[in-house]
C-alpha cells in the first residue's frame, strides 16, 4: 500500500502542472470525500462535534497539509526511494511520543518494528 500511494504521490510531483497543483487538487478532492463520508457515517453530529472541537481541527488540519505539502515538494526533487522511507520515519517518533507522552507500553512488536525502520533508513543513507 504504501509502495502504491507513493508511486502516485511521485507521479504527480513530478507532473508537468508541478507539486504544489497537485498537492492542491489532493487535498481539495480528500477533503471533499472525506467531508461526505464523515457526513453518511455522522449524521448532523458531525458539525457539532467539529464545532467543539473547532481549534483543533484548524490546527490538525494546517499542520496535516503542510506535512503532505512538504512530502510531495522532497518528491519533486529527490528520488522516491529516499523520501518514502524518510516519510515512514514518523512512525518511530509517533511510538516514541506515544511511549513518553502518552505512557503507552512499548512492547516487543513495536520495538521490532522500530528497528525494521531504523535499518532501512540506515541502509538508504549509506
Amino acid at each position: 500500500m504504501v509502495a502504491g500511494y507513493s508511486i502516485v504521490d511521485a507521479h504527480g510531483a513530478r507532473s508537468p502542472f508541478g507539486w504544489l497543483s497537485f498537492t492542491t487538487w489532493l487535498i481539495f478532492l480528500d477533503g471533499v470525500v472525506f467531508a461526505l463520508v464523515a457526513r453518511i457515517i455522522q449524521g448532523a453530529a458531525l458539525w457539532s462535534q467539529l464545532n467543539n472541537l473547532r481549534g483543533r481541527t484548524v490546527v490538525a488540519s494546517a499542520l496535516g497539509t503542510a506535512s503532505f505539502a512538504v512530502y510531495v515538494w522532497a518528491l519533486s526533487l529527490s528520488p522516491l526511494a529516499v523520501v518514502a522511507t524518510f516519510r515512514e520515519c514518523g512512525i518511530v517518533f509517533a511510538a516514541f511520543l506515544g511511549v513518553f507522552v502518552l505512557k503507552e507500553r512499548l512492547r516487543l512488536t513495536r520495538l521490532v518494528a522500530i528497528g525494521a525502520i531504523v535499518a532501512g533508513v540506515a541502509m538508504i543513507a549509506v
